[in-house]
Formats: structure tokens, sequence, C-alpha cells
């Protein structure tokens, strides 16, 4: 049997003269069938494949200095590209001043804008001198003034104070989801790996990405940024890369090349399988002997020996 909303608003009067009321509408929380629920307005996509929209958090994660300011700056880029109308508001809490403002300007560069002018469309807040506390208040504040469609929160991880506090790392990450929604816009972190692992920051980043509608990931190689789509309730779009040019400007690029592979690599790998069985631990001086021991037959014993190396035939020179 379906409870209608008005019998489930007299159960909560009444259990309200029981218990302190939480404020709380749990009749608007119900879905109802009966009612049509728009699907979210895209904010940002790449090629066809919505990746931002309304109502929704994102997150950008990458090791130290993997470009993720700089993936910022070509998204926003493309927002202001590809949209006559809408705000982009950017809080940076890293950066020294000086940096907040080349990373303005690079994105007016792309953009179109004048360098030199402030253009209506695009804020950009520098938080690094700012608590906690007030980078929090900003953010809080950022909404009600500039009404965005689209906001980065370059350097989440200073919006809190322990990024492992449960508590706190789910406070941050709600006022996140509630402002999205309140304000019908999507919020986009960013958010730096642990240096051991490759997942986000603590129990901050378990939250955000358990929360987010796209997690983006971001690594460089030669000089080459790689952006993957890690996890999307859409349907993931496809990776692409990024250098940065002369101009000092991100630039889609090819896929970097791959080194090729050693012809000799898998005898090489077999050989060590033969010596260290799977779940065992030798020490370097059994290890060199046991390799010698291998390949003697095979006339290279003296390349063997020396500094462990394998100058056999049918084994990887140095």
């Amino acid at each position: 049997m379906m409870i209608s909303k008005t019998a489930i608003k007299l159960a909560a009067a009444v259990e309200c003269r029981e218990q302190p009321s939480t404020s709380i509408d749990i009749a608007a929380c119900i879905i109802d069938l009966s009612e049509e629920v728009a699907e979210p307005d895209p904010v940002l996509g790449i090629g066809d494949i919505p990746v931002f929209s309304r109502g929704n958090i994102s997150v950008i994660g990458g090791a130290a200095k993997s470009r993720k300011t700089f993936l910022v700056c070509h998204l926003a880029g493309m927002f202001l590209e590809g949209n006559a109308s809408g705000t982009i508001v950017i809080l940076d809490t890293e950066m020294a001043r000086f940096h907040t403002m080349r990373t303005a300007r690079r994105i007016h560069r792309i953009a179109g804008f004048d360098t030199n002018k402030n253009n209506s469309r695009l804020v950009v807040l520098s938080l690094r001198e700012q608590s906690t506390e007030e980078r929090t208040d900003v953010l809080k504040q950022v909404f009600a003034i500039w009404k965005p469609a689209l906001v980065f929160v370059d350097g989440i991880r200073d919006l809190v104070k322990d990024f492992n506090s449960p508590d706190e790392s789910s406070r941050m990450i709600n006022l996140l989801m509630r402002l999205s929604s309140q304000y019908n816009c999507h919020i986009c972190s960013v958010l730096h790996e642990n240096k051991i692992g490759g997942q986000l920051r603590g129990h901050l980043g378990t939250e955000v990405v358990n929360k987010s509608e796209t997690v983006i990931g971001v690594s460089v190689s030669d000089g080459i940024s790689t952006v993957k789509p890690l996890f999307c309730r859409n349907r993931p779009f496809d990776e692409f890369h990024f250098t940065i040019n002369v101009e000092g400007l991100p630039e889609l690029c090819d896929e970097p090349v791959k080194p090729a592979k050693h012809p000799k690599a898998d005898k090489l790998k077999a050989l060590f399988a033969s010596v260290v069985p799977s779940a065992s631990s030798i020490s370097y001086s059994d290890l060199k002997q046991s390799i010698v021991d291998k390949i003697r037959g095979f006339g290279g014993y003296g390349r063997a020996k020396d500094k462990g190396s394998y100058g056999t035939e049918g084994y990887p020179q140095e």
C-alpha cells in the first residue's frame, strides 16, 4: 500500500511531539514516480559526452606537478568558448597571488579575453593567506554573489583542517553537494594523490570520489599530461593528452609514444622467476650467485658476475 505524503506529514507531526524536530521535510525526500524529474543540464562536455552537470560535484586528482591547474585552465577555457553565457568562479588555495594572477590571465588568453581587464564571466579568488574557516566562508558567499554555473575549488584539502577526519571530510563534501543543488551549478574540486598508492588524499579523497559525478585523473610523463576518466556516472569520455606550448598554454596533443619492449625482456622475466619463486625473497648476493649458476653453461659467467648483468646470448645486455 502506497502511503500518501499527507499521511507522512501527519505522522511526522505526531512524532515531533515526542522528539525534537530536525526540520527535515521527509515527504519532500520521497521519489514520486508520478512526477517528471528533468535530467540535469550539462555544464561542460567533452565531445558529445556530458562531464559536469548542474546539481552535481566532481573531482580532479593527480600527483603533485601533474598539471592539474593547467587542466582547470583548459576546462574553464572550453566552457567560456562554448557557452554564450554563464560565469565560472575559481578558488585557489595554494599558489601565491602572482601565480594565481597568471592562471587568470592564462584562461583569458584561451577564451580570447583582454588579459588586462576583468571579464564578468570569470572570477578568480586567491585564498592562500586565509584560514581554513575563512576559505569555507568565502566558498559559501561565492554562490549568492556571482550565481556561477561552474566552480573550481583548486585545493579542497585546504578547506578542512584534517583530511583524514571522517567527520570533517563528510561535512565538507555534504556542503559541496548542498551548494551545488541549492544553486543549480556544478562544483569541481582539485585534490592531490597520495605519494604511494595513487589514491586521493585521506578520508576527504574517499568521500569526494564516492559522491562525485565524474572523477578525473591527471598524470604526466615526458612533458605530456594524460587525462583519464577514472569513475563516471555518465558514459566515460575518451582519454586525452595535452602539453604546454611555447606561449605557456595547455595544448592538446597526441598520445605519448610508449617505449618499445625489450625483445628479450620475457626471457629475463623467466630467468628471475626461476631464481626467485613467487611470494619469496632472496638477498642480493644469493640472487647474483643463483643467476651465475643458471647461466654458467651459456658462457656468460664473467658478464653475469660483473654487477649482476647478463651478457649471455638470449638475455638483455646492459
